[in-house]
């Protein structure tokens, strides 16, 4: 009892008068050799392989030999690590939501209709279904997109002029001016295709879909103009 007493009496003494109490720990092949900035290193068989913790910032450095400037430590699913370029497409797991089947009824001059997209590429996240939208479950910033095909009918000779405007809906309600409003242009009969991108935010439980609107000059008796197919996707950002 007594050695122990005096053992722990000398280590307090130690912490009230040492500026510095430092310990260092060195797994590897040369045990001799310590970094004096840090408090640990493990080193690998391979030279220059090695997991570091500097003792003042306490930064970690790994170095496996698939380190490079710019890229992020992943997994595999054995829960090996490894430096990896990340991409784009490689957060889209995060949240990521793919539709497809667009359609709408007939447009009519300044009557906004909701996009229908029934069908479901891909939904990846937090996400609830809905008949007239995505209700998100992740709150953040998107990459909203659509891709529309459209025809107007053969009636179409370029006597009415039309423009459309493609807007986002949430909750219901058209964000006027949230998406495109063309010019006025001559209808005539053909298929074209229709693109929309917006970066917006979204708050969990918020219902996202699109609406479509046509703004109809002269109109033409038997020119129509529709949505027929395309796609909604919702990419998070962060």
């Amino acid at each position: 009892m007594k050695k122990t007493f005096l053992f722990c009496s000398f280590f307090l003494t130690v912490l009230a008068f040492s500026e510095t109490v430092f310990a260092q720990l060195k797994i590897g092949n040369n045990i001799t050799k310590v970094d004096p900035n840090a408090s640990l290193e493990v080193e690998g068989v391979t030279n220059g392989r090695r997991f570091r913790i500097d003792k003042s910032t306490g930064q970690i450095t790994i170095r496996d030999g698939s380190q490079q400037n710019g890229r992020v430590l992943t997994s595999d699913a054995q829960g090996r690590a490894s430096w990896k370029q990340v991409y784009s497409s490689s957060l889209a797991p995060f949240s990521r939501a793919v539709y497809f089947g667009a359609y709408t009824d007939v447009l009519e001059n300044g009557v906004a209709q909701t996009i229908i997209y029934p069908n479901i590429s891909s939904l990846i996240g937090e996400w609830s279904v809905d008949p007239i939208g995505l209700i998100v479950g992740t709150p953040g910033n998107y990459h909203f997109t659509t891709r529309l095909e459209m025809v107007n009918s053969s009636g179409c000779t370029g006597t009415s002029l039309m423009s459309l405007s493609v807007n986002l809906i949430r909750n219901g309600v058209v964000i006027e001016n949230s998406g495109t409003d063309d010019r006025l242009a001559p209808v005539y009969a053909e298929n074209f295709v229709y693109n929309v991108s917006i970066l917006g935010g979204a708050s969990g439980g918020d219902r996202i879909g699109f609406s479509i609107k046509a703004d109809i000059k002269n109109p033409q008796p038997g020119c129509t103009t529709k949505v027929v197919a395309g796609g909604f996707q919702m990419i998070y950002q962060n």
